[in-house]
């Protein structure tokens, strides 16, 4: 387990990142979509897991968007 910034620190200077195989990124912001994004193209099977609405989620829309057809399940209030 590592926290978001440091996937994103690892991962944007080279380092190689271990991820396993499934990955849980809790947060609803640009940088939680950014670091499922990550975790997708290391290989992983990537949920985002977010405790409000979809209209509440701070990431904007556009990210949201792109996240969804990344290939990674989005879990919002609604759907939990």
């Amino acid at each position: 387990m590592m926290t978001g910034l440091d996937l994103l620190y690892k991962a944007s200077s080279g380092e190689e990142v271990s991820v396993g195989g499934k990955g849980v990124i809790i947060g609803g912001g640009n940088s939680a979509v950014d670091e499922a994004r990550t975790t997708k193209r290391l290989g992983a099977e990537v949920s985002l897991v977010y405790h409000r609405t979809r209209s509440e989620m701070s990431a904007d829309i556009e990210e949201i968007e792109q996240a969804g057809k990344k290939g990674f399940m989005i879990y919002i209030l609604q759907n939990i």
